[in-house]
């Protein structure tokens, strides 16, 4: 492989399964990620407080009932992509982000069931490359685990 054309056409064949970058030896790979059921349920947390505040919201002061949004690692920010959450502008360049965040108006849509997201993306380089068809609501993102109306205080 003597070109950088070639070493492109090598990653792309070979993205599904993963592959050694010809060029730099890091690991390639696509992924298919998924809206989840603690994505799902940071976002409804994300949206009460908010709703309450009416302002952004540090991750730390996310409810999620016995957990922590912070205890998905990475995940909760990939509701970025589907355009339900938005960062707040970081002033501080040290840092990548400054943890505060806001649901759009399609999140909030999506968490009171006004909507429907792609039901997952397939996600390369923290760049989506396709949006699957088939959509889902709130409800089918939490599958079972979770009861929604008692997570949007719905409940006596």
């Amino acid at each position: 492989m003597n070109t950088l054309e070639a070493a492109r056409d090598y990653l792309d064949q070979n993205l599904d399964d993963g592959v050694a970058c010809p060029c730099c030896g890091q690991h390639a790979q696509q992924y298919k990620r998924k809206i989840n059921k603690i994505m799902a349920a940071g976002l409804i947390g994300l949206v009460r407080e908010f709703d309450r505040t009416k302002t952004f919201v540090h991750v730390h002061d996310i409810p999620l009932g016995d957990r922590d949004v912070r205890s998905m690692g990475g995940s909760f920010a990939l509701l970025a992509h589907w355009g339900l959450i938005e960062p707040k502008v970081n002033d501080n360049t040290k840092k990548r982000c400054s943890g505060f965040w806001r649901p759009t108006k399609a999140g909030i849509a999506f968490a009171w069931k006004q909507g429907k997201v792609a039901e997952y993306g397939v996600f390369y380089n923290n760049t989506v490359l396709e949006w699957s068809v088939s959509k889902i609501n709130i409800v089918e993102a939490l599958g079972r685990e979770f009861d929604y109306s008692e997570l949007m205080g719905l409940t006596a």
